[in-house]
């Protein structure tokens, strides 16, 4: 109150805030409250990489039961909601539903069972990026080695990590008055971030590879075609791509887990994306070029010194990057409407105690 008494006699009038939530939903929120108090232990954020992986907890047949996850996804929107541009739009998942396989001739799917075991795991030197942990190599032996490449890719295709990303924001504003005027400040609140890791809901091994064309007019390759097109590539900047993908309805996953938010009587915008660290796999030419192409701190030399102006488009060109990206796909243990089912309650009591952090998914 003193604050708020020392704005006005400095110009500032500050307007109140909106309620975060619906008086209508304050029976719900107290339930829920009830619900966080009873998994204290569950809450607890997870140490990065190391918390131990537990089985998905029932669902407690004493508690009523979530809306069901139809009515969850018909529901969710508004115009509070926030779309994520490279995980919200529809267009950019179609592949995690499998998309790519549906319409690419049968002969370039390669399923697991049709692959015959590796002598052993790649010996080739790798390297992790920094801001994805993706695998990186520019070993020579990848060069022009069919067999050594595949089993570089093979060796390396295991399951990537699966992140769910839950934001809530609200905007303030206040009106400034000063000698030039009045003005009117706006920021960004951010009421709360967590991410669920939904790693174990991952299969722990791939069902099937198909190379996806890069444009339209691409003839379709098999994954041996795929291979030695690189192989025989004598471009000091080649490059070559697996992708891992996960074969959910991510996109309709989402708006459940909006409606679930808002279930909880939270009314600001809600932001709902997926991250999935170290999902690529990628080959590079061991030319000494190739590698100052890739390296992070010849690149942010170039932004600084402008010189991306020109090198940009020359790397973009010279570069044979080939025309095909081979994508690996993982099953999941269970169904989205599963996975709302058992974290229905958590995501609203995540909401309602304004959590940040990572947690296990149920």
């Amino acid at each position: 109150m003193d604050q708020q008494k020392k704005q006005e006699q400095q110009g500032v009038q500050v307007e109140a805030p909106k309620p975060a939530y619906s008086p209508e939903s304050l029976a719900q929120l107290a339930f829920v409250q009830q619900q966080l108090a009873a998994q204290q232990q569950m809450l607890q954020p997870q140490q990065p990489q190391q918390q131990a992986v537990h089985s998905h907890s029932p669902v407690d047949a004493s508690v009523a039961s979530p809306p069901s996850y139809e009515a969850a996804v018909h529901d969710a929107g508004g115009s509070a909601d926030r779309a994520d541009p490279e995980t919200d739009d529809a267009a950019n998942e179609t592949h995690v539903a499998g998309t790519y396989f549906g319409t690419l001739p049968e002969n370039t799917i390669l399923y697991r069972h049709q692959v015959v075991p590796i002598s052993g795991p790649s010996t080739v030197k790798v390297q992790r990026s920094a801001m994805h942990n993706n695998v990186e190599s520019w070993d020579m032996v990848l060069d022009d080695d069919v067999d050594e490449l595949w089993k570089y890719f093979v060796t390396y295709a295991s399951k990537p990590l699966f992140f769910i990303k839950v934001t809530g924001t609200h905007v303030e504003r206040r009106t400034v008055h000063s000698s030039n005027g009045t003005r009117t400040e706006t920021r960004t609140v951010t009421d709360f971030r967590f991410e669920l890791d939904v790693t174990e809901y991952v299969q722990d091994t791939w069902t099937r590879i198909v190379c996806v064309p890069s444009g339209a007019g691409d003839k379709p390759m098999t994954i041996r075609e795929a291979l030695e097109t690189y192989a025989l590539s004598t471009n000091k900047l080649k490059e070559i791509n697996l992708e891992k993908v996960i074969a959910w309805d991510v996109y309709n996953l989402k708006k459940a887990i909006k409606s679930c938010v808002r279930a909880a009587g939270y009314r600001a915008t809600i932001t709902v994306s997926t991250q999935y660290p170290g999902s690529k796999v990628s080959a590079y030419a061991s030319h000494d070029v190739s590698r100052m192409a890739r390296n992070p701190w010849m690149q942010a030399l170039c932004v600084i010194t402008c010189c991306c102006v020109v090198f940009a488009p020359v790397y973009y060109l010279a570069r044979d990057k080939i025309k095909t990206t081979m994508v690996c796909e993982f099953g999941m243990k269970a169904t989205p409407q599963e996975f709302y089912v058992r974290n229905y309650r958590l995501i609203m009591a995540l909401v309602i105690a304004r959590k940040f952090g990572s947690f296990k998914a149920m």
